[in-house]
């Protein structure tokens, strides 16, 4: 398995991900990343997308915006968003384009997460499942937004593995 790192500019916002793929393969990437949305956003748009790994990611910024009181993280939003109106919010919340994303999908989370809600990666799951996207989850105890390096990567590798990718 190989993997490059990718960095996306948007407006003064950096967001990384990692592609993975097979060596000496067409087969498209994997995307992975780690609590950012635009994994989710390139999913969208990209049809030859093996799979995708959602991991501790506040999947509705639209929820989160609404429920926060003043704060940098709110602030921060308005600033990423143009002023946080609602058609903003939800263009970058992953939930409102569940029926768009068709590859299969992993999402993983921590059960005790205190910065990106469980509850918004089992709504994300659901409203997949409701549409048919194949997607497994891995909601781990005992873990809160930073998934330990060994339980993400376990958890990676097996999705990758369930994909059966050519040249493996």
């Amino acid at each position: 398995m190989q993997k490059s790192t990718v960095v996306a500019e948007r407006g003064d916002q950096t967001e990384l991900y990692w592609a993975y793929s097979a060596p000496q393969s067409r087969h498209p990437a994997i995307v992975f990343v780690h609590g950012h949305q635009l994994p989710g956003k390139v999913a969208l748009f990209d049809s030859e997308l093996a799979g995708l790994v959602l991991s501790s990611g506040n999947y509705d910024i639209d929820a989160t915006y609404r429920q926060l009181d003043e704060s940098i993280l709110k602030q921060n939003i308005r600033r990423e968003t143009g002023g946080a109106s609602k058609q903003a919010l939800r263009s970058r919340s992953v939930v409102h384009h569940d029926r768009t994303i068709r590859v299969p999908t992993m999402i993983m989370h921590g059960r005790d997460d205190d910065i990106a809600p469980l509850a918004y990666a089992v709504q994300l799951t659901e409203r997949m499942k409701a549409v048919n996207t194949p997607v497994m989850t891995r909601f781990m105890s005992q873990t809160g937004h930073h998934i330990p390096f060994e339980k993400r990567y376990q958890t990676l590798f097996e999705f990758l593995k369930s994909l059966q990718l050519p040249g493996e």
